[in-house]
């Protein structure tokens, strides 16, 4: 359903939902005001007449101008402590979502519109999803409801925000024996504990802390919305507020999870928010502190030195920048040196999200992040965070003053990045060469991303669902996070074996991580560029297999031919004779119709233009495609939560009976039907040479030695159709080009941690 904002319209009548008492809007009990008035800080400055009508025994008046105070602060702050909660969305699709919760109807994780009922059955399920059910409870859908209450002023939209509140409040309290709850433990015993501390699991999961902040920001959101409506009196704002500060402050204080930093910091920063919205009461100051100091925490044990951060998935961690803002502009005007910590972070979390973002105006899909659409998204970060040139990245290069970089790495987190400019058009290279890391993290490292001529070639094959109920959801579930959909190696048919490493020996699942972001060194990883071509470097040599049972090290050098395309030389060791596949997950855009496997190379089409992939080995090799194939489970692309579509899988495997061998794969942004290479077969074992003729590409031609007795490592020549000669060659340290005849060293490529800030 789709309204025309400029013009009157009439919502649709809301589903009535009816409670127990069958009483809409209850005066407060005895009961009601007994817990209020010990929630309430009547010393604060400020509540002085309300503090002698408490003194005086009139304590249902002093409650009411509490509540009347409250409300006008909210009416004065207006929107001003947005959760950021569904900004990205249009005025029309925030209307089509307010109507569908106007009837009832709930639309989320893609699934929807679904009847919920009334009263509202909180363990509606939608797809054999639980996660449904989850987010259901997080209550962000009723955001849609503020948000075209304070756009059109209609009345019925705040009374059906708070009837779905209060229904929640009154199914639902903290400790209803419909849900099961984990036994508390008492603090001495529960220092180093992350969970399950007096949570709620199963069916809704409804008091989870995760839920706690969700619906601890959603609540206070609408609150401020909801303060110039009739409807929200305050008896009816007392007990919303006595819900956050008695049930959801006590789980998130319980309940830090800071086994997975992204749900540790929003906690925290609920918490925040929560102490600083509501003074009033006694609890804030013990919700702001904990909070306060727990994203300082987060800072320290979860932010790497360059921005990045060890849980490697950039949508959990888009909020961090909006946290962190947040708090700073809260401390700016009491305390700015406290604010210039969180500031800073913001910063240089912020830098680290747009430099993953690629020439379509998205980023990368890395670990469980999908491929976002990111305007909208920062649009909240240009002035607070001074980062005036974002307009810049998401015109095209148009508008807007230039960023201070093109290519940036991120020597901690392992992110490299090779940009040649900020059109749409513009050549763009991810390269994941990360160490093992917390939360969400695939086995992917040394992944790549490849976007050129306003299209992508490699891509990650994204993340599926949360939940295990359906065989499908499992699958592609443990799909998505193997290196099977990620364009790395394996090794005699398994992928990399980190997570055994991370459940093994970096700590208890129960127990507080014993890692901290700033004390890590950065990765031994090189990363260079010139005029003419660029240098990247990692390597992976954490175990292959389940438990990473597998030993064998994988080098992967990338060298970015500007004119041409990427050169990716795969080094192998093993001390066992091996057979390695090498993968590359082509973007969804390539059909299978459209991708050719030729005789020795790969060619593909789709509507924006085509491109060549031609692997190259010592020894014979096999080309597979696998696109939307069900038995084995591969080829697949998750664009949308719990939706996938079929992507062409590449399969190159080789055999190797040495303890080391090479494979060197050439990728161009374009499809080239006709391919010669000719591979030096005289070459050591260990080394890999060959001529490739790309017809009216011109020729190139590579050497991959072992880098011994003062031999090169690596040397590429690529002579044009002009016959142009461009060569690049690393020998140990030393990195060189030559081109028009003269040479030059490559730069090392900006690291973000010595950026300008």
């Amino acid at each position: 359903m789709n309204h025309e904002l400029s013009s009157p319209s009439t919502p649709p009548p809301s589903t009535p939902i009816v409670t127990s008492s069958g009483n809409e809007n209850p005066h407060p009990s005895e009961t009601d005001v007994a817990v209020w008035s010990r929630m309430i800080d009547w010393q604060l400055e400020g509540l002085e007449a309300a503090r002698g009508l408490w003194q005086h025994g009139s304590t249902v008046e002093a409650l009411r101008q509490v509540g009347e105070k409250i409300l006008a602060r909210l009416r004065a702050e207006g929107s001003s402590m947005e959760s950021g909660m569904g900004s990205h969305l249009s005025e029309s699709e925030k209307r089509k979502l307010a109507d569908q919760a106007m009837a009832g109807k709930v639309t989320l994780l893609q699934f929807g519109p679904v009847d919920i009922g009334s009263p509202i059955n909180w363990n509606t399920r939608e797809h054999e999803d639980g996660q449904w059910t989850v987010h259901l409870s997080y209550m962000h859908w009723i955001h849609h409801l503020a948000d075209v209450f304070l756009m059109t002023g209609e009345e019925l939209y705040a009374a059906r925000w708070l009837e779905v509140v209060e229904d929640f409040l009154e199914q639902r309290p903290y400790g209803t024996p419909a849900l099961n709850y984990c036994s508390s433990r008492p603090p001495v015993l529960n220092h180093a504990k992350t969970c399950n501390n007096g949570e709620s699991y199963g069916g809704s999961d409804a008091w989870i802390s995760l839920s706690c902040h969700w619906r601890t920001d959603s609540w206070l959101y609408g609150l401020r919305a909801l303060s110039r409506s009739h409807v929200l009196t305050y008896d009816r704002l007392l007990r919303i507020l006595t819900s956050l500060f008695d049930e959801h402050l006590h789980v998130m204080v319980a309940n830090p999870r800071e086994n997975t930093p992204n749900q540790f910091l929003a906690i925290a920063a609920s918490m925040v928010r929560l102490g600083v919205a509501m003074p009033e009461f006694k609890a804030a100051n013990v919700a702001f502190a904990i909070g306060y100091e727990r994203m300082l925490r987060a800072i320290g044990n979860v932010m790497l030195p360059d921005g990045s951060d060890l849980e490697q998935s950039v949508n959990y961690n888009i909020r961090f920048c909006d946290a962190m803002t947040e708090v700073a502009e809260y401390l700016r005007q009491l305390a700015p040196e406290r604010a210039k910590k969180f500031h800073t972070a913001a910063r240089m979390r912020a830098i680290c999200i747009l430099a993953l973002v690629t020439p379509l105006g998205r980023t990368v899909s890395l670990a469980k992040t999908g491929i976002l659409p990111m305007k909208k998204r920062t649009d909240g970060w240009r002035e607070p965070l001074d980062l005036l040139w974002i307009d810049h990245v998401f015109s095209g290069g148009k508008s807007g003053p230039t960023p201070p970089f093109q290519s940036l790495v991120f020597p901690y987190g392992g992110y490299y990045t090779l940009r040649s400019g900020w059109a749409r058009t513009s050549d763009y290279l991810f390269f994941k060469a990360s160490a093992a890391g917390l939360g969400h993290m695939h086995e992917d490292c040394l992944s790549l991303h490849i976007t050129a001529n306003g299209y992508d070639l490699i891509v990650d094959s994204g993340n599926f669902s949360y939940t295990k109920l359906t065989p499908l959801d499992e699958a592609m579930n443990a799909y998505c996070f193997k290196s099977e959909s990620h364009s790395t190696v394996l090794v005699d048919g398994h992928g990399q074996g980190r997570f055994a490493q991370r459940k093994n020996r970096l700590w208890n699942h129960d127990e507080a991580p014993q890692m901290r972001g700033c004390d890590q060194p950065p990765l031994p990883a090189r990363s260079f560029e010139g005029k003419g071509f660029a240098f990247l470097e990692g390597a992976y040599a954490d175990g292959y297999g389940p438990e990473g049972e597998i030993q064998a090290v994988h080098q992967r050098s990338i060298v970015w031919i500007r004119q041409l395309g990427w050169l990716v030389v795969d080094r192998l060791t093993s001390e066992t004779p091996r057979h390695y596949t090498g993968v590359w997950t082509l973007a969804p855009e390539f059909s299978a119709e459209q991708t050719t496997l030729k005789s020795g190379h790969v060619a593909a089409s789709q509507a924006e233009g085509g491109m060549t992939l031609l692997p190259v080995t010592k020894g014979e090799c096999t080309l597979k495609m696998f696109h939307g194939s069900e038995e084995p489970l591969l080829g697949w692309f998750s664009h949308v939560y719990g939706g996938r579509k079929p992507k062409p899988d590449i399969h190159v495997g080789f055999s190797a009976t040495g303890r080391v061998t090479t494979m060197a794969t050439l990728i161009l942004p374009e499809r080239l039907e006709t391919v010669k290479k000719m591979i030096r077969l005289e070459a050591p074992e260990s080394e890999l040479a060959a001529q490739i003729d790309l017809g009216a590409k011109g020729r190139l031609t590579f050497e991959c030695g072992a880098g011994g007795s003062g031999e090169a490592e690596l040397e590429v020549s690529w002579t044009s159709a002009s016959e142009k000669v461009g060569r690049f060659m690393v020998r140990g340290e030393t990195l060189l080009e030559t081109i028009d005849e003269k040479t030059s060293p490559l730069s090392p490529i900006p690291g973000a941690d010595t950026l300008l800030l």
